[in-house]
């Protein structure tokens, strides 16, 4: 019997889900904190809404929405993280994990 990894089963997108959404809620509270800096958060929700959406309407929408709506939902996840990475380049006063390695 051979354990395959079907990522196409709405079941696993939405384990997926499950498991991105209190890691990001996480680390946007945390960033937010550190840098106060409201945008990023509004990136980050932004994603997940629309990545909640796509599991949401699954093939009730047709599958180029479901896609669609994920890309979009994963760029701004991936510009929340961007632009909190940037803040902390350029924060003298945070005490995030990037001064550890960048500096």
């Amino acid at each position: 019997m051979a354990l395959t990894l079907n990522l196409e089963h709405e079941a696993f997108h939405l384990g997926m889900l499950l498991l991105v959404i209190p890691l990001s809620v996480f680390a946007l509270t945390l960033g937010c904190k550190n840098h106060g800096c409201r945008r990023v958060a509004a990136y980050g929700i932004i994603g997940l809404a629309c990545m909640i959406l796509a599991v949401s309407v699954g093939h009730s929408a047709g599958e180029a929405i479901e896609r669609v709506l994920t890309l979009i939902g994963a760029s701004f996840v991936a510009l929340a993280h961007f632009r909190n990475y940037r803040l902390c380049q350029h924060s003298t006063d945070c005490n995030c994990p990037v001064h550890s390695i960048d500096r």
